[in-house]
């Protein structure tokens, strides 16, 4: 499998760049609080972005904060 940036493809890596520093309500949950797209034109919601990987990113802050 390609990747980009370490993360599972540029969707999943632009948004987990937007939502670094975010709180931890977990993805879906802050989904419904940002506008559609990243800054970029990334559809928060693109089916191609990793929610898996974006919420092992919230997890790992977590462990370090």
């Amino acid at each position: 499998m390609t990747r980009y940036n370490g993360w599972a493809n540029y969707e999943t890596w632009n948004v987990a760049m937007w939502l670094q520093g975010c709180n931890d309500m977990g993805y879906n949950a802050m989904r419904q609080h940002l506008p559609e797209r990243t800054p970029d034109g990334v559809r928060y919601d693109d089916p191609k972005v990793d929610v898996k990987e974006i919420e092992e990113m919230f997890l790992e802050s977590d462990d370090v904060g």
